[in-house]
């Protein structure tokens, strides 16, 4: 390990629990939902490890930069090289030209160490589709690896300059960048997340830490509360922690304050330190980075090749999988190059060899569009129609009086006058990206000639983003009020459930498992009628309810279409549930106001999970809860019929 104390049992027993709770939390096991944190735990155990590597170094006059990071080479590219090569030997197997291509930037970037940035451009750890990404988890890596570059220079120029301001300036550069984390977590969640200016701090603090142990010759320090306190901190961030928890920031203090007082007092003979260094907690550590590595792209694959989220079984035998990978990785790939028993010659050019192959695998792949022309050579042009397929089929603004606009804008009125001259009265579709689609249905399905779409994504009257449109139509409406005959809202539904925490739907909802019970956001639901009474003073407004979504996996969805296979799709109970309340909800509250009028989402378009996902020629989809055009086509014929019945 290269402390002081040499070999640590207890430290490779913390780094089982670290990658056991991001496996589990990527695997969805219930109750892991803060599992996330492992990484946290990871990055102060490296800090503290390597720092005490290089200080020792440097009290002992024997660091030498080719040396650490020849160390550093020997520890990390191996085993990452091959998962990488099989990863890239499985994913035009497995995955269709848009996630290739997603998958072949991602490698040109985790070459370089620089994944981190690519998936910060790419936004949402989080998401869905995140969870389909074989390579997003070597986002740490590359934190490590930058950190990494800065760290063994600045600690040799501080000690080699005045080696006791080593300590004082780490402290500095850590509160710099928890300050920068805390700041972004707000102001970017994404930098806050992803980039090394945000994380560098929970390295730091094992860096801290090692140099204070050091510089006052303080060995790991037994204490039974100490040990207790810190990994009862790491449990309690594993298990209660959630996606909704503003991190990393003051929040992710937690994990590492908790990673700091087991490394510091939970030494062999306290309780923590015997749990840690038990025979299995070791053995899992041993392999916990081959784990790291080996765990993503499994479950990526697993999940690209379902409609739906594994179930526990597929996950349980996926997890094993991973174990057995990592031993394998551990024992023939990890120990052969740390032992040193190839040269320092070979390392070298074994990573050079093996990154300009996948760098240029993944350039490949980039500048093919994800080999989008070996795929489509295969495909006849029924398969290539359904493949390309999308929004841009469907003429959103067709040049003439179906208008199209995000918000109210001085381009809008010129048009809407001139078409009011010529069709007359307008109807109005107002709402988020599913009022959207609503209106590509409408307009591809009824016989109106104007119809105004004011449909932006994210933006709803309960939860106003600074550009969203509601207040310009509201103005709009209240100008033109004698030109619009209806005004037809919709939003997504899940923005208007909750769980019993006061948590909001999102995605996560539609999981196959683990799926909480939601019930109806009623002060989303309230602000929201509100809103479309101020409407209804001007115009006729009828709330559209939500439709039910099924959220399942489009991509493979396509493949079933493509090869014009039938599959019964199943959709988990609870989320039937769950609709059907808040429809029942709805239905109740809308009848108190007299002025609305309420379609039911559900009446007007009923989902049947064997014909309304796709057919031999289209899918009605084009991700896990919008239409397609020919979706928007299906589903707008009932869309108007529902909409003219509940007028007369």
């Amino acid at each position: 390990m290269g402390s002081a104390e040499g070999y640590r049992p207890e430290i490779d027993g913390l780094r089982a629990i670290a990658v056991l709770s991001v496996i589990f939390f990527h695997a969805g096991i219930p109750g892991f939902s803060g599992g996330y944190v492992g990484v946290d735990v990871f990055f102060v155990i490296s800090g503290y490890l390597i720092c005490s590597i290089v200080v020792g170094e440097l009290r002992s006059d024997t660091f030498s930069f080719a040396k650490f990071y020849e160390r550093r080479a020997r520890r990390i590219l191996p085993a990452l090289f091959v998962m990488l090569l099989a990863s890239a030997a499985v994913a035009p197997l497995v995955l269709l030209p848009n996630d290739m291509l997603d998958f072949s930037r991602s490698l040109t970037h985790v070459i370089p160490f620089l994944s981190n940035t690519y998936f910060y451009d790419q936004r949402g750890y989080f998401e869905t589709a995140a969870e389909l990404k074989p390579l997003i988890h070597t986002w740490s890596l590359a934190v490590e690896e930058q950190f990494y570059v800065v760290l063994p220079i600045a600690a040799w120029a501080l000690w080699r300059w005045h080696k006791s301001f080593l300590l004082p300036a780490l402290v500095i550069a850590a509160a710099a960048s928890l300050a920068y984390s805390q700041y972004s977590v707000s102001a970017d969640p994404h930098a806050a997340f992803y980039l090394t200016t945000s994380r560098a701090w929970e390295l730091l603090a094992g860096a801290i830490l090692a140099v204070f142990t050091k510089q006052r010759n303080l060995p790991a320090q037994p204490s039974q509360a100490g040990g207790a306190a810190g990994l009862m901190l790491i449990v309690f961030a594993v298990f209660f922690f959630d996606q909704t928890v503003a991190f990393p920031g003051l929040n992710a203090v937690v994990p590492v304050a908790g990673a700091l007082l087991v490394l510091h007092y939970g030494a062999p003979q306290t309780a923590v330190g015997q749990l840690l260094g038990s025979k299995l907690a070791v053995g899992i550590g041993l392999i916990s980075y081959s784990a790291y590595l080996w765990h993503q792209p499994l479950f990526a694959f697993a999940r690209h090749l379902t409609l739906t989220e594994p179930g526990l079984p597929i996950f349980a035998v996926l997890i094993a999988a991973t174990l057995a990978l990592a031993f394998l990785s551990w024992r023939y790939v990890e120990q052969p190059f740390r032992r040193g028993t190839i040269d320092r010659r070979g390392i070298v050019a074994v990573a050079v060899a093996a990154s300009v192959f996948l760098f240029s695998v993944g350039m490949a792949g980039t500048v093919s569009d994800g080999y989008a022309r070996l795929y489509q050579a295969s495909w006849d042009s029924r398969q290539l129609a359904i493949w390309n397929e999308g929004k841009n089929a469907v003429p959103r603004d067709n040049g003439d009086c179906h208008l199209s606009f995000r918000t109210v804008s001085a381009e809008l009125e010129p048009r809407f006058d001139a078409c009011l001259e010529k069709y007359g009265k307008a109807i109005v579709v107002l709402g988020d990206s599913h009022a959207a689609d609503v209106f590509g249905a409408i307009a591809s399905q009824s016989d109106r000639k104007f119809i105004l779409g004011v449909a932006q994504g994210g933006c709803r009257p309960h939860s106003p983003a600074d550009k969203c449109h509601y207040d310009g139509f509201l103005s709009f409406l209240e100008r033109r009020s004698q030109a619009i005959s209806d005004v037809i809202y919709v939003q997504a539904g899940f923005h208007m459930i909750q769980d019993d925490d006061g948590h909001p739907g999102d995605r996560s909802f539609f999981r196959k498992r683990a799926i909480p019970v939601y019930r109806p956001d009623i002060d989303a639901i309230d602000q929201t009628i509100r809103y479309l009474n101020t409407l209804s003073t001007r115009a006729r407004v009828t709330w559209l309810g939500p439709r039910f979504e099924p959220h399942v996996n489009t991509m493979k969805i396509k493949k079933f279409a493509m090869a014009c296979e039938d599959a019964q799709i199943e959709i988990h109970d609870s989320v039937s549930r769950t609709w059907q309340a808040l429809d029942a909800f709805l239905t109740t509250r809308l009848a108190e106001e007299p002025r609305l009028r309420y379609v039911s989402g559900l009446a007007a378009v009923p989902f049947d999970s064997r014909h309304d996902l796709y057919d031999c020629h289209s899918v009605y989809w084009e991700d896990t809860d919008h239409w397609s055009a020919s979706g928007e086509r299906r589903f707008g014929k009932r869309i108007v019929a529902a909409l003219q019945a509940s007028a007369q």
